[in-house]
Parts: C-alpha cells; structure tokens; sequence
C-alpha cells in the first residue's frame, strides 16, 4: 500500500490510489478474517476418517455384544 505514489511523474495524482488503498486493506482484513475466524467454525465440524472408521467399529463390536 505504501508502494502506491501520491503523485505521477509528471505531478498529477496518481489515480484511483484511495480505492487501491480500501481494496488492499480489505483484502488484508477478509483473509485474517478466514484464518482467524471462519477456519477454526469449518474445521471443528469436519470429522478426521480415523473417528468415522472408530465409530463404525465401535457400533459394530455394540451390535455383536447385544
């Protein structure tokens, strides 16, 4: 964002430099957003295929003890 110019080379303003800074920093805030927030909501309601396969092979030794 800081590599953004105020001014071109021959002196006028460099432009549409405020939208590129507000774009920037949303882009900035939405993936610490994701990492920080919505990750850990996603990945706790996904289930590892260990405790799918222990499960099943927990229901199955229940049905053959019964």
């Amino acid at each position: 964002m800081l590599s953004i110019p105020l001014l071109l080379p021959d002196g006028n303003v460099f432009p549409a430099r405020y939208e590129l800074i507000f774009l920037a920093a949303g882009v900035i805030l939405f993936s610490l957003f994701v990492g920080v927030i919505a990750l850990p909501i996603l990945l706790r309601h996904i289930e590892s295929s260990d405790n799918v396969q222990q499960r099943k092979e927990e229901r199955l030794a229940a049905r053959g003890n019964g």
